[in-house]
């Protein structure tokens, strides 16, 4: 999908969608609860005046590319899901934002060699989070994982706030059993 599309109605995606650049959803709801979406860009939702909403549901929203994020830009603005937020920047750092200081995921995976990293937010993962390699960087912002943090790569840094693991931290690289 190339060049700017513009709709003011909900939009259901129903094939794997796969965007080199920005994803913005500033009016209205994007539906991607059927299929993944990977996104070489920012995925902005709403604006200082608009509400937006992408409804991921169970599937995997892919943020490829460092130096971008996730930015929910306004306090009426969503992102839900019941799937995995998933972070494979090879370099630099993706943000999580969002303008009310506090994000929710289900799932957090982060497999690239750059920096994911909190900004202004704490996050709440009602799933798991597995850092696989590069940083996690909760950046001083408080993070509540409900699931099981795993660290069998890379590096977390909390800083200075809070870091509530329910579900258990397990740090290192699985055993050769865990692997079979």
């Amino acid at each position: 999908m190339t060049g700017v599309q513009t709709c003011a109605l909900p939009i259901l995606v129903t094939n794997n969608l796969t965007l080199d650049k920005t994803l913005y959803v500033q009016l209205g709801t994007l539906n991607s609860s059927a299929v993944n979406l990977t996104v070489g860009g920012d995925i902005i939702i709403g604006t200082a005046t608009t509400a937006g909403h992408l409804a991921a549901g169970n599937s995997t929203v892919t943020l490829t590319s460092g130096n971008r994020g996730l930015f929910i830009q306004s306090a009426s603005s969503t992102f839900t899901s019941t799937g995995t937020l998933a972070s494979t920047a090879s370099s630099n750092t993706t943000w999580l934002y969002s303008i009310t200081g506090s994000l929710s995921f289900y799932n957090i995976s982060h497999t690239g060699m750059g920096t994911l990293q909190l900004y202004n937010s704490d996050a709440t993962v009602a799933g798991t989070l597995d850092n696989t390699a590069g940083i996690f960087d909760a950046n001083g912002y408080t993070a509540t994982i409900t699931g099981l943090t795993t660290i069998s790569g890379g590096t977390y840094y909390a800083k200075t706030a809070t870091q509530t693991f329910n579900g258990g931290l397990k740090i290192g690289r699985a055993s050769r059993r865990e692997r079979e």
